[in-house]
């Protein structure tokens, strides 16, 4: 397909997208004009239309730009629906308190920028690094976009270090050589560091996050200041970020249910048992293993979820975690003569944090739970 590009509409996007590379980054007009080959007679009034906008705003004394937040609002708001982020801020919330770090979930944006997605802030230190949602990092300075192209081949690659060529601090990395060599490292480990590369004192390391077909869709680093981020916390935080490597985020496939989509649900699974030669009574008693009777199942409740993912890992990570969130492994196998239903690796039910945790600690399923407490009255 054939673009019509208009030259005023194109020197105004890529003077944007240049700023953009460093969100904290502030640039004379003579910069602009160089880095981009545009005359400084273009790029001054260009710049000034952007501040009559509140799209750039005046820094350094007045003598070089900045962009405002107003770029950062309007990328907040298109990332907001994103069911991924929505993931992370549970993935994220956990992965906190474990570390009490600044967690981050970031996207490829073009072809050299990482832009920021989401984020859960630390709340156990009052000295944390933090960057709003929606800034733009250069991706050879980052522990997350060094992550996303850890894949890509080296061609590529090559040019991806030409386009990030600014040198930010002493430690960002000078040469495509060791840029290659660090891209290498992560594609082999599984995860990257970002030794203050971007900012000084600011420390991170990243791990990739893939989809069901094992592409890399975003990645997630773990960011601290440099005194936090040594000895034995910094093996805590490897090893936090690692974790994250899923196959799939979790996905709630079921949840509330009517009275008709639960007899539709009953009378296919009484099908498939008689198609394999049962007699009706008896595909009607399998049926009811596995799917409730219509009146009878939890999803009437709007209580009850059934949550899909692409390996056990995921369950496992579920049994051992949902209770924090106020939800119980419903349906275990070593309870099916308790619970009367099979086991369901799938499905979940809210009771509340405080009942939850019981539950967890003492190995009870819902009925047993039930039980005690009417012992106890």
């Amino acid at each position: 397909m054939e673009y019509k590009i208009v030259p005023a509409a194109d020197k105004v996007v890529r003077i944007i997208e240049f700023m953009a590379q460093s969100p904290t980054g502030a640039y004379g007009v003579t910069e602009i004009a160089q880095q981009l080959g545009l005359n400084k007679g273009t790029v001054y009034p260009i710049l000034q239309t952007l501040i009559y906008h509140q799209w750039v705003e005046k820094s350094g004394g007045g003598s070089k730009y900045s962009l405002t937040n107003r770029l950062v609002g309007l990328s907040g708001n298109l990332l907001k629906g994103d069911r991924l982020i929505s993931d992370f801020m549970l993935v994220g919330a956990e992965l906190e308190r474990q570390c009490g770090e600044l967690i981050n979930l970031h996207y490829m944006y073009g072809m050299s920028t990482a832009i920021l997605a989401a984020r859960v802030l630390s709340t156990a230190h009052s000295l944390r690094v933090d960057l709003p949602v929606g800034s733009m990092i250069p991706i050879t300075a980052s522990s997350a976009g060094k992550c996303l192209v850890c894949e890509y081949d080296d061609d590529v690659l090559v040019g991806i270090f030409h386009q990030c060529a600014t040198r930010y601090t002493q430690a960002t990395i000078r040469s495509q050589e060791e840029f290659l060599e660090e891209i290498h490292t992560a594609r082999q480990q599984g995860y990257a560091f970002n030794m203050a590369e971007m900012e000084q004192g600011v420390y991170s390391v990243g791990s990739p996050i893939r989809n069901a077909q094992g592409t890399i869709i975003a990645a997630i680093n773990i960011v601290a200041p440099q005194i936090r981020f040594s000895g034995e916390h910094r093996e805590e935080l490897l090893e936090a970020a690692k974790e994250t490597n899923w196959d799939q985020l979790p996905e709630v496939v079921s949840g509330f249910r009517t009275r008709e989509k639960q007899q539709l649900l009953y009378d296919q699974k009484v099908c498939k048992y008689r198609n394999q030669g049962y007699p009706d009574r008896e595909a009607r008693e399998l049926a009811e293993q596995w799917v409730a009777l219509p009146g009878q199942s939890e999803h009437h409740t709007g209580l009850a979820v059934d949550i899909n993912g692409a390996t056990y890992d995921l369950y496992f990570w579920l049994q051992e975690n949902s209770y924090k969130y106020g939800f119980i492994f419903r349906y275990p196998g070593n309870k099916t003569e308790i619970t009367g239903v099979s086991e369901e690796v799938w499905h979940y039910r809210y009771v509340g944090v405080e009942a939850a945790t019981e539950m967890y600690e003492k190995g009870l399923c819902l009925e047993e739970y039930l039980a005690e407490r009417q012992g106890e009255e």
